[in-house]
């Protein structure tokens, strides 16, 4: 079974958008990308989001190359995997210069998330309820142990 081949940069300027990485990717015939995941880099617990760090990092999802049930990545095309692929399929970082001033580092991206068909705004309406209901629970648990160490000191 083929499934889809990702990478994860942990550090990029915020000036990058998905149509951009997009033609990054192309003109460096590294593949034809799918999505891009963007994702802050000092992300705390919860869904708040600093926005005022000029970096971010992202993972950039393709759908040529893809990875096979051989654990080896083919291009659909026929074309060889270039020595970027190379790189990336033996769990080593490469480094992409992007610009002059910028450069990516690029890493295989070992948990790979299934693509939804929610958007980010459900996404994060979910885990914010999922989120609310922990911290109930949480407080309920602890009046439940209030409550049992009330019965223990009563007997």
């Amino acid at each position: 079974m083929n499934s889809r081949v990702s990478i994860y940069i942990p550090r990029m300027s915020i000036v990058w958008t998905e149509t951009s990485i997009k033609n990054k990717m192309n003109n460096y015939g590294l593949g034809t990308v799918s999505h891009v995941d963007f994702t802050p880099i000092s992300k705390k617990p919860g869904f708040e989001e600093e926005y005022n760090i000029p970096f971010m990092s992202a993972f950039i999802h393709f759908s040529d190359p893809v990875l096979c049930a051989d654990d080896n990545y083919y291009r659909m095309t026929g074309e060889p995997i270039g020595i970027f692929w190379t790189t990336i399929m033996e769990d080593n970082p490469y480094r992409l210069q992007i610009t002059t001033d910028e450069y990516w580092i690029c890493l295989k991206n070992k948990n790979p998330i299934k693509k939804t068909r929610m958007n980010i705004h459900q996404i994060v309406e979910n885990g914010r309820y999922l989120e609310n209901l922990i911290m109930k629970q949480a407080d309920e648990i602890k009046n439940l142990k209030e409550n049992i160490i009330n019965i223990q000191m009563m007997k």
